[in-house]
């Protein structure tokens, strides 16, 4: 018996550059996707400064005029103008920070806990997760870097 088959491995090199949407948001940071792999993730002190979460539109923003030590009050208190948000579902340029693989080992329940489901249980974590930075020149949504470094006659047309 032949038996023909094809294997795709997906890993990314430390320091790699991709591209991803965003897929959520929240306090803790940012969650990415790349359409065929939705576990990496992007933590609140990976985002570039001065960055502030807005509860009010459940989104990060950056504020690229501000000092890097600006408070989380001058953050707030800024212009909704000046504020670049990263919106969801936003095309987002990232750099992979490291990885963590979690092999969760199946097996029949204890004795001691018998066939019941406990509901109480935290979720499974994902087998393979990837963590990512959006700090440096020309990191995040594509959007905050359209136009740069581009002459002013290659903008006007």
């Amino acid at each position: 018996m032949i038996v023909d088959f094809r294997l795709v491995v997906f890993r990314p090199f430390i320091s790699e550059v991709l591209i991803g949407k965003v897929k959520s948001q929240d306090e803790e940071g940012i969650k990415l996707t790349l359409t065929f792999f939705d576990e990496i993730y992007i933590d609140k002190t990976q985002l570039p400064a001065p960055c502030a979460y807005d509860s009010s539109k459940q989104q990060f923003f950056w504020a690229p005029k501000l000092e890097a030590d600006a408070t989380r009050t001058q953050l707030m208190d800024m212009p909704l103008s000046e504020r670049l948000y990263i919106e969801l579902e936003a095309p987002i340029r990232f750099r992979v920070e490291g990885d963590e693989f979690y092999d969760e080992e199946p097996g029949p329940p204890k004795a001691t806990e018998g066939v019941r489901i406990d509901l109480t249980r935290e979720p499974k974590r994902a087998p393979y997760r990837i963590f990512a930075s959006i700090t440096g020149q020309g990191m995040g949504p594509l959007e905050w870097w359209a136009g740069v470094g581009q002459s002013e006659e290659q903008m006007e047309d």
